[in-house]
């Protein structure tokens, strides 16, 4: 049988702008165990999470459905003065 496991690539001051969930979290461990493991209510809208934004000033995150490889044009450089860091999911399976 087949396992799989999921990481995370974080790239500090970066930010992918777009559809989204809002969600917060205390911390980034939290932020990154749900988009592993997504709420009910956003497997029943078919939202599939593909990376994520944390906001460490305000604590909270905002999971998307693209990456900044799908969606170079959203991945953009965050603003003086803020404090948040994009990361993205990265899937390994070993069979």
């Amino acid at each position: 049988p087949c396992t799989v496991s999921f990481s995370f690539d974080s790239v500090p001051q970066m930010m992918l702008y777009g559809r989204t969930a809002f969600p917060d979290a205390s911390n980034v461990s939290e932020c990154q165990d749900r988009c592993v493991n997504p709420s009910i209510d956003l497997r029943n809208r078919n939202f599939v999470c593909k990376s994520i934004n944390y906001d460490f000033t305000e604590k909270n995150y905002r999971n998307y459905s693209n990456a900044r490889n799908s969606r170079p044009d959203l991945f953009k450089k965050v603003g003086k003065g803020k404090r948040v860091d994009y990361f993205d999911m990265v899937r390994e399976e070993q069979c």
